[in-house]
């Protein structure tokens, strides 16, 4: 599944979460196995983007580097930083079998399942199911 690179933080921020609810310990098995890969290239955009800081940032009084973004340098920083958070970065993933896979305890929002789209299931069961969710809806009024 390929997916910005700088989209990861909060797609793996979400799938993080997910570890707090109990669930079949076959799905709980795959999700880590997500969250490992997801993580593999979030290190590898977060590595850049430290450099990125380094290279374009200034020592403050206290040791941090920060990045004064109203300056030439920062200006860069943002140019650099867009190009590697704009790369498509590839994750190969072994998907759950299905949503309901995650267990009854589990309690997402709009936006957190969004997040997860294309991470834990492929993009065309969630479709399936936000279309059968706006029958019933359409049903019910």
């Amino acid at each position: 599944m390929e997916f910005k690179a700088g989209n990861l933080f909060a797609r793996q921020e979400v799938l993080s979460s997910l570890f707090a609810f109990k669930m079949p310990v076959k799905s709980l098995y795959r999700l880590r196995k997500i969250a490992r890969k997801v993580n593999e290239e979030l290190k590898e955009f977060t590595d850049m983007r430290l450099e990125l800081i380094k290279e374009f940032g200034e020592a403050g009084e206290n040791g941090t580097i920060s990045v004064d973004f109203e300056t030439e340098n920062g200006k860069k920083f943002i140019a650099k930083y867009e190009e590697i958070a704009n790369e498509d970065v590839s994750v190969e993933i072994e998907f759950l079998d299905s949503i309901e896979s995650l267990g009854d305890n589990v309690q997402l929002t709009a936006m957190e399942l969004a997040m997860l789209e294309g991470l834990i299931v492929p993009l065309e069961e969630i479709d399936e199911e936000e279309a059968a969710a706006e029958e019933v809806a359409e049903e019910t009024n």
